[in-house]
């Protein structure tokens, strides 16, 4: 699990694993996927390869209540 930070709001995020950190320059997606929620660009690394960048902000934004009304509604 990775926890992240948006202002005053922390998520966990369950991941597969971390293969390392870095310093990126986020590159535009076009607008082919400039709708899709969660996603803040692309970036290039190692040799050539490409990955899609989390936007988390905007994760946490839109799903971060929902966890919490779930859990409250099961504990009804």
């Amino acid at each position: 699990m990775v926890v992240t930070r948006s202002g005053e709001k922390l998520a966990g995020m369950v991941v597969d694993g971390i293969v390392r950190q870095q310093e990126i320059v986020i590159k535009s997606i076009g607008e082919r996927l400039k709708g899709t929620p969660g996603i803040a660009g692309a970036t290039e690394v190692g040799d050539g390869e490409i990955v899609l960048v989390i936007d988390v902000a905007s994760l946490i934004e839109a799903y971060g209540g929902k966890a919490r009304q779930v859990r409250a509604s099961a504990n009804v």
